[in-house]
């Protein structure tokens, strides 16, 4: 299953890109912090069985250290 979530704002940065038949969507996006907001990441990845994959897990850990990491 593939959630449909395109387009994403123009200042989002696409990390992974999914497909089902002829249909590609965005799968991982962040977007940086901007005046006055916060950062944002997004995956429609999270099945059950996804956690039970390392990578999945690390992109999990990594996107929580990117957004409380502090931009001076």
């Amino acid at each position: 299953s593939l959630y449909y979530v395109a387009p994403i704002a123009d200042d989002a940065v696409l990390l992974m890109q999914g497909s089902v038949s002829d249909r590609k969507e965005p799968l991982t996006w962040i977007r940086p912090q901007q005046k006055n907001r916060g950062k944002v990441f997004y995956t429609g990845l999270g099945h059950p069985d996804d956690f039970k994959q390392p990578p999945f897990r690390k992109l999990l850990v990594n996107a929580i250290r990117w957004s409380v990491e502090k931009n001076d």
